[in-house]
């Protein structure tokens, strides 16, 4: 998919950090590839449910993988909807490509079973990983 030149960045450092409100996810690009950080929330999408960064990894000559994030307070089940509203929207193949959805959270209330339930979720509708976390949240990129 193609987004507004300027909601996209593209980083080839070590470290690729975002934070808001607290909560901060950094991704450790260890063999320094071209990531594409695309700011979602105000830039790409307006209205609706959206989540905060979509960061797009390159992997072999063709493919890619697509890292949702939302950095929230506390409020999982919102963080879920939004992921949720973001990867049916901008993900080049909602289904079938490899993606990770993340929510960084300052406390997380919610018990292990909801949290579970939210994983199956996301791997049955969307191939994707569904990981909650506190501040901050470190991804080894390689």
């Amino acid at each position: 998919m193609d987004f507004k030149e300027s909601c996209v960045s593209l980083f080839k450092d070590k470290l690729l950090v975002l934070k808001e409100n607290k909560s901060k996810i950094i991704f450790e690009n260890v063999n320094l590839k071209t990531l594409k950080k695309v700011k979602v929330d105000g830039c790409v999408l307006n209205e609706g449910q959206k989540c905060d960064f979509l960061v797009i990894e390159p992997k072999g000559d063709k493919d890619e993988i697509e890292h949702f994030v939302e950095l929230k307070g506390s409020d999982v089940k919102d963080a879920e909807k939004q992921l949720a509203a973001t990867i049916a929207q901008l993900s080049t193949n909602v289904r079938q490509k490899a993606k990770c959805a993340y929510v960084v959270t300052v406390k997380n209330p919610l018990i292990d079973s909801e949290v579970q339930r939210m994983k199956i979720r996301f791997k049955r509708d969307f191939n994707s990983s569904f990981v909650v976390k506190n501040s901050p949240l470190v991804i080894e990129i390689r």
